[in-house]
C-alpha cells in the first residue's frame, strides 16, 4: 500500500499508475485492476474522462479485453459518448470478428445511443464473413433506430452479398443506394466486379470494371 510506504496519493497519482499499467506491454489487467480498487478506498474514484482516455489507451495497444473491462466499469457510474462504445465496438470487429463485436453490442448496447456509425460496424463486421442474413438484420436494426444509411452502409451491404457470391442482391443494394442518392464508389463498384469474376459472368465483371474507369 503506498500510505505504508509513506507516499501521499491523489487521484492523479492513482490515474497515472493506472494509465501507465495499461499503456505497458504486458497491460496487467489485474494490477490496473488492483490501482483502481485502491483508488476507490482512498476515495479518488475515476471521472468520465479518466475512463475514456483509460479506454483509448487500451484500444491503442490492440488491448480489447483490457477497453471492454475498463469500458465496463465506467457504464456503472457514467454514460460515455456513443463515440467511445464506436472505438470498442471497431476495434472488437477487427481483431476479434463479428461475434466479439455483438457480444459487446448485446452486454452495453442498452447503455448508448446508437448511430450510423454504430451500426455500420456491425453491418461491415457481418460483411467480412459474407454473412448477408446478419448485415441486413443489422441495417433493419439501424432504420428502426431512426439511423439514416449512408455510402458505408450500402458498402458494406453490397460487399456481404458479393462476398457470399449473391450478385443478384448486391447489384439490388447498388441500385437502392443510387436510388436514395448516393453515388456508387469505388470499393461498391469493386465488389460487384470480384462477384461477376467469381460467378465466371465476365461481361458483367468487365462491364463494371469500364465503369470503374470513370473514377480515374
Amino acid at each position: 500500500k503506498m500510505q505504508e510506504l509513506g507516499i501521499e496519493s491523489n487521484a492523479k497519482t492513482f490515474r497515472t499508475l493506472i494509465m501507465g499499467t495499461v499503456k505497458s506491454a504486458e497491460g496487467d489487467l489485474e494490477t490496473a485492476e488492483s490501482w483502481y480498487q485502491q483508488a476507490l478506498e482512498a476515495g479518488f474514484p475515476l471521472s468520465a474522462g479518466d475512463f475514456e482516455e483509460i479506454i483509448d489507451a487500451a484500444l491503442a495497444r490492440n488491448n480489447v479485453e483490457s477497453a471492454a473491462f475498463w469500458y465496463k466499469k465506467s457504464a456503472n457510474e457514467f454514460r460515455l459518448p456513443t463515440e467511445v462504445f464506436n472505438q470498442l465496438l471497431s476495434r472488437a470487429a477487427q481483431l476479434e470478428g463479428f461475434s466479439m463485436a455483438a457480444s459487446l453490442f448485446a452486454e452495453f448496447g442498452a447503455g448508448i445511443t446508437p448511430n450510423v456509425e454504430t451500426f455500420n460496424t456491425m453491418m461491415l463486421a457481418a460483411a467480412r464473413n459474407g454473412d448477408t442474413a446478419a448485415a441486413e438484420i443489422w441495417y433493419t436494426r439501424a432504420q428502426g433506430a431512426g439511423c439514416k444509411p449512408d455510402e458505408l452502409t450500402y458498402q458494406a451491404l453490397i460487399n456481404a452479398a458479393s462476398k457470399k457470391g449473391d450478385l443478384a442482391a448486391a447489384e439490388a443494394w447498388l441500385r437502392q443506394a443510387e436510388e436514395v442518392g448516393i453515388k456508387p464508389t469505388l470499393k461498391m463498384l469493386n465488389s460487384l466486379m470480384a462477384a461477376a469474376s467469381r460467378d465466371g459472368d465476365f461481361q458483367l465483371a468487365s462491364g463494371w470494371f469500364h465503369r470503374m474507369e470513370g473514377f480515374n
